[in-house]
């Protein structure tokens, strides 16, 4: 059996998206010979049965320079980078090759993909972040109901690709 065979209606493509991002809610998708594409919801809640909706404690700490920490407190406002400016040049790239996805596409999804990274409170004592990230930490907490989010989510990172999707 060849791959447009296996992905011949909707709901086999739901069945292998279903498995492979267990509780995660797509808002559409569809499939054209050979390829499919699903795409996620802009509701945070819809993540919440998954392993991408975080359910931590919600103090956490940012690290960087202190002069970059701060710009935030005289701006008032927490500025979101693209990827691209990650301090972490793979940081969408392991994934996105382990999922096959074309270079230009991760390129692509680098530039228009915001981020902010920030540690649960608890790891405020880990030496190695500090040596890697910065000498001055921004502590704040998140008051708001994630579920109510929308274009918004927020997840631990992944750092090995689940079985599932290798499946």
């Amino acid at each position: 059996m060849n791959l447009s065979d296996m992905l011949s209606t909707d709901n086999e493509i739901q069945s292998i998206i279903s498995k492979a991002f267990k509780g995660i809610g797509f808002s559409g998708g569809g499939n054209t010979g050979d390829e499919f594409r699903a795409y996620l919801s802009e509701y945070n809640k819809k993540f919440i049965d998954s392993d991408y909706f975080y359910k931590g404690e919600t103090k956490f700490f940012h690290l960087s320079k202190l002069q970059n920490i701060l710009s935030i407190i005289n701006s008032k406002s927490i500025r979101f980078y693209d990827l691209n400016s990650s301090s972490d040049p793979n940081e969408y790239r392991y994934a996105a090759e382990a999922m096959g996805i074309n270079p230009n596409l991760i390129e692509a999804m680098k530039k228009i993909t915001y981020s902010f990274s920030f540690c649960p409170f608890s790891e405020v004592n880990n030496l190695d972040m500090w040596n890697k990230y910065g000498n001055t930490a921004l502590v704040f907490e998140i008051k708001d109901d994630p579920t109510d989010w929308y274009n918004y989510h927020m997840s631990n990172i992944k750092y090995e690709v689940s079985e599932s999707i290798h499946q």
